[in-house]
C-alpha cells in the first residue's frame, strides 16, 4: 500500500507514542472516505494535533483521516457517523447524468463532480445538485 511506508516512519515518531495502543502497537485503517469529514468543535484540537503529526510525515489524507478519526475515537470517546456517498462513476465521472443518477440512490453528498472550467454547464444544472437537507440529518 502506498502509505504504509510513511505511516511506519510516524509510528516510529516519539511524538506518535501518545497515540499507540495499549500493547504498544499502531493500527492504521487500510482506507476510508476521506473527501468529507465534519469535526465538532470540541474535538478540533486533538484533531488538528494528530492532523499535523500526519503532515509531518506526508501521508496522505486518503491514509490519514482513518487514522485521526481512530485517535479521536480512543482517546476522545468521539461519536462517528457514516454518510452515503454518491461517488464511483466510472465513464460517467464528470458528466450530469452522473450527477443526476444520484439523486434516485437517496445519497447526501456527491463525489467526484469536476467542473473544470464548464462554469455555464454547471449554472444550468445547479439544480442537480441541491439535495435535500433531511437527506443529510437522516443519514
Amino acid at each position: 500500500h502506498y502509505c504504509a511506508p510513511a505511516q511506519q516512519e510516524m509510528a516510529m515518531d516519539p511524538e506518535f507514542a501518545e497515540y499507540l495502543d495499549p500493547d504498544g502497537s499502531a493500527w492504521f485503517p487500510f482506507h476510508t472516505q476521506s473527501d468529507f469529514l465534519m469535526v465538532p468543535t470540541k474535538y478540533a484540537e486533538k484533531f488538528a494535533e494528530a492532523a499535523t503529526l500526519h503532515l509531518k510525515h506526508k501521508i496522505y489524507i486518503e491514509c490519514a483521516f482513518g487514522k485521526i478519526v481512530d485517535i479521536l475515537q480512543q482517546q476522545l470517546q468521539a461519536p462517528t457517523r457514516y454518510v452515503k456517498l454518491c461517488t464511483g462513476f466510472g465513464a460517467r465521472r464528470g458528466m450530469w447524468k452522473a450527477i443526476h443518477s444520484c439523486k434516485s440512490e437517496n445519497v447526501a453528498i456527491l463525489h467526484p463532480f469536476k467542473i473544470r472550467g464548464r462554469y455555464d454547464e454547471f449554472w444550468e444544472h445547479a439544480d442537480a445538485i441541491n439535495f435535500p437537507l433531511e437527506l443529510l440529518e437522516e443519514a
